[in-house]
């Protein structure tokens, strides 16, 4: 009676800590319930317009703004399979004060440094494919999602001066062309913009597979819609 007594305490004990433990753990990545829009997220890039997108800048308190923009889309359809070509531009022009390039000077190097800091140390920023319903990348792979690109080139880079001699070198424009290919009765591929309020923020954290960036600073609902823009593929 004894034993009997202690084998229920014990699938007691066991059914108890399984249930703490499941309250407990909270996933690194989440999936949404239903999809990007209502989860948050921004659906107001289109071609031939601008949209602007914010992101951290080493040293800076306010999130600086670049300008985003689909230059041209072109769709074709063949053997049960849609191609979309998109030229895109990112464009950097605002200028950055003496005092803002002290501030990102030493926040890189360190207080009392001097030198040149290029902008590749200082933000993050890129662009995404990921799946409507569940904003995962590696849902692209699953349903036959096929992406390639030239990457990006820079035309333009500009050096903006602080005191004793600190510098702050920034690129201003880049170009990509990208080429995706999906099965024709896939609907839910779509294509963004983002940039990170937080410049320290790896690759590992965009390339996780989120949209909503989990485990990393873009995961941040007061930011969301400033620091992204997307649009639907079909």
């Amino acid at each position: 009676m004894q034993l009997k007594k202690q084998g229920l305490f014990v699938k007691a004990m066991v059914i108890v800590l399984t249930l703490v433990m499941s309250f407990m753990y909270v996933p690194s990545m989440k999936t949404y319930a239903k999809n990007m829009k209502s989860s948050g997220f921004r659906f107001n890039l289109s071609a031939e317009k601008d949209v602007t997108v914010y992101r951290q800048v080493a040293g800076l308190k306010n999130l600086r703004p670049f300008t985003f923009r689909v230059k041209s889309i072109k769709r074709k359809e063949a053997n049960d399979r849609i191609t979309v070509t998109l030229n895109v531009v990112m464009k950097d022009g605002k200028g950055y004060s003496k005092k803002d390039v002290d501030r990102i000077v030493k926040k890189i190097n360190g207080r009392y440094s001097y030198g040149t800091v290029w902008s590749s140390s200082t933000e993050k920023w890129g662009i995404l494919f990921v799946d409507y319903k569940t904003g995962k990348f590696t849902t692209l792979a699953e349903n036959d999602v096929q992406i390639s690109a030239t990457g990006w080139q820079i035309y333009r880079s500009k050096v903006y001066s602080g005191k004793y001699g600190r510098k702050y070198r920034k690129y201003t424009r880049y170009y990509n062309t990208i080429e995706v290919s999906f099965p024709s009765d896939y609907k839910d591929l779509c294509f963004g913009v983002y940039g990170s309020p937080d410049y320290r923020a790896s690759s590992a954290d965009f390339d996780a597979g989120l949209c909503s960036f989990a485990a990393s600073a873009l995961s941040n609902k007061s930011t969301r819609k400033k620091t992204s823009s997307w649009m639907r593929i079909q």
